[in-house]
C-alpha cells in the first residue's frame, strides 16, 4: 500500500472543464496558462492562439478521430512530455462528434453509428481521461455548452447549462475534474468571466480554491482574489 501526505498534494496536477457556447473565448485561457502547454486541436480553432510562443501544437485529424486519439493516447504514453506543464484538449464535445462520424462511415448503416458505437466512446473517453490524469500534468479540456428545462423540487421549471458530454458520462466526466466552470459575458461591461460555484442553473465546481466566480484572465491563477470589490463574473473593469 503506498500512501503519501496531503500536503504534498500540488494544484499543478489538477484536471480542468471548461465550457460554454462557441465563440465564448474558452481556446483563449491558454493563453493565460504559465510553462509550456501541449495543445490538440481537435475543433481546429487554434488560429486564436497564433503567435503564441510557450504552446505546441499537436496535428489531430479529427476526419479519422476514432483512430486518431486512439493513437495519440499511446503517443502521450511513450512521448517525453517533461517540457510541458499542460495538456490542452480543445474540445471534447466535438470529439465525442468526430468519434461518432468516423464510427459512422465505417458501418453497415448508411453512415449512422450504431448504439454499440456510443457504448464504445462513452467508455473509451472516460478512459482516456483516467490515463491523462496518470501522466502529471495540468489538464485541461474544453466542451460546448448544453441548455435544457429542469424541475426544482419547488416546482419551479429553471433552464440549466451544462458542458456538451454524453449525458450517460456527464457526471463521471465531472467527477473526475477539480474544477468545472461555464464561461459567460458580462452585458454592461463585456467582458469574459467564469462560473465556478454550482446552482440550479449552472454545474460547474472548485474543489482548488475558494471562489466562486473569476475573469478569463484569473481562471489558473489558483488561491488568486482581485484586488477590487468586484467579484462579479466578468465584472472587472
Amino acid at each position: 500500500m503506498q500512501v503519501s501526505s496531503a500536503a504534498d498534494i500540488k494544484a499543478d496536477a489538477s484536471t480542468w472543464l471548461l465550457y460554454g457556447n462557441p465563440g465564448m473565448r474558452k481556446t483563449t485561457t491558454a493563453k493565460y496558462l504559465e510553462g509550456n502547454t501541449l495543445y490538440i486541436p481537435i475543433d481546429k480553432t487554434e488560429i486564436v492562439l497564433a503567435g503564441t510562443p510557450n504552446i505546441d501544437i499537436v496535428n489531430f485529424d479529427s476526419y479519422d478521430a476514432w483512430n486518431a486519439w486512439n493513437q495519440l493516447m499511446k503517443d502521450l504514453k511513450s512521448a517525453d512530455l517533461s517540457k510541458y506543464d499542460t495538456i490542452f484538449f480543445d474540445n471534447v464535445s466535438e470529439l465525442t462528434r468526430s468519434m461518432l462520424a468516423n464510427l459512422g462511415r465505417e458501418g453497415n448503416n448508411n453512415r449512422v453509428p450504431s448504439q454499440g458505437n456510443y457504448q464504445q466512446i462513452d467508455f473509451f473517453i472516460i478512459d482516456s481521461v483516467r490515463f491523462i490524469q496518470t501522466l502529471g500534468k495540468r489538464v485541461v479540456f474544453t466542451a460546448w455548452e448544453m441548455t435544457d428545462a429542469w424541475n426544482l423540487p419547488s416546482g419551479q421549471i429553471v433552464n440549466r447549462a451544462y458542458p456538451d458530454v454524453r449525458i450517460k458520462i456527464l457526471n463521471n466526466f465531472m467527477g473526475l475534474c477539480q474544477v468545472v466552470a461555464k464561461s459567460v459575458i458580462n452585458e454592461e461591461t463585456k467582458n469574459y468571466g467564469f462560473i465556478l460555484e454550482p446552482s440550479p442553473y449552472v454545474f460547474a465546481k472548485n474543489q482548488l480554491d475558494q471562489r466562486k466566480a473569476c475573469a478569463h484572465e484569473d481562471i489558473f491563477k489558483v488561491g488568486y482574489q482581485p484586488s477590487t470589490n468586484n467579484e462579479e463574473t466578468g465584472g472587472n473593469k
